[in-house]
């Protein structure tokens, strides 16, 4: 199962649902009522969600393009606008703008980008909101997790996010040993985000009587693991029961090098690497996976 445009960022094994289900079944509170599991937050990997544009250009790059939308519509993941030609439009809308004020990326002059159904599942279930199966990601684990007892947009829930972006402006700005509890991600691309998601994890404690267990896939790991080293150890003693880290890049991704150097099709062969090639590098979160040189030696 997965997305064949970018299988080393997104796709789960079985034996990774398998892996999972016996582990939820293990982290049964006893204190819940009878029949009641840990409930579940799944946190998708790199191209692993739904994104949404509203387009109001001042330019376009071809005239086939959309110059300005009534409505958002599906920029990622919609094969249509894949198509020769069509692309150039796709890419024109989904890259970021360096701004070298800010020090951080920008959507380009009129577009406008959001994250669909945070705290649902659809959005990582299928990539394409026509439910093809070249869009499937977790959709086989919720399905899962659904004849186990759970129920979608309740006890297990999705966290996507832009995955384009990289939370590493932090970093850069302040020391992470100097953290207030404000818990605030000023420089951080994606702030908002690790925001929702304590939230998020907050009601479910609420709503269902114990901790949280965390599920990642792929770069969805290391959002999750920078989320948790910015909590103070008594949240996390309350709120997570268990953090699950399925098919994590903790010492990178040596094909990053080729996306940069060169783009990288997938060996679709309507997608020229080159021409793709503009998009990937604009990704903040392509540099973040590139290989780091505690794992790979020289």
């Amino acid at each position: 199962m997965g997305l064949h445009l970018r299988p080393y960022r997104v796709g789960l094994l079985p034996d990774g649902l398998l892996f999972l289900l016996l582990l939820l079944m293990l982290l049964a509170d006893p204190a819940l009522p009878a029949g009641r599991h840990p409930p579940v937050v799944l946190v998708p990997g790199d191209l692993g969600n739904q994104l949404e544009a509203k387009l109001d250009k001042p330019t376009v790059v071809h005239y086939l393009c959309s110059k300005k939308t009534e409505s958002y519509f599906t920029i990622w993941l919609n094969l249509e606008l894949l198509l020769p030609v069509i692309i150039d439009c796709w890419i024109d809308n989904i890259r970021l703008v360096y701004n070298k004020t800010s020090r951080a990326t920008q959507f380009p002059d009129g577009v406008d980008v959001r994250v669909p159904g945070f705290g649902k599942t659809f959005s990582l279930e299928f990539l394409d909101p026509s439910k093809s199966s070249v869009g499937s990601y977790f959709h086989t684990m919720v399905e899962s997790l659904v004849g186990w007892g759970y129920t979608r947009g309740e006890d297990v829930r999705g966290a996507p996010y832009d995955w384009r972006r990289a939370p590493t402006q932090w970093f850069r700005l302040q020391d992470p040993s100097h953290l207030t509890p404000a818990w605030l991600w000023p420089a951080d691309e994606n702030g908002p985000y690790f925001l929702a998601l304590r939230e998020m994890i907050e009601e479910m404690y609420q709503l269902y009587g114990g901790p949280v267990v965390l599920v990642a896939h792929s770069m969805g790991n290391m959002y999750t693991l920078y989320f948790l080293q910015r909590q103070p150890q008594a949240w996390k003693d309350k709120y997570i029961q268990a953090f699950v880290s399925l098919g994590a890049p903790w010492g990178g991704v040596a094909k990053t090098l080729r996306v940069l150097a060169s783009g990288d099709n997938n060996r679709i062969p309507v997608i020229g690497p080159l021409k793709i090639r503009e998009q990937q590098r604009s990704a903040v979160s392509t540099s973040w996976l590139l290989p780091y040189n505690y794992t790979w030696s020289p």
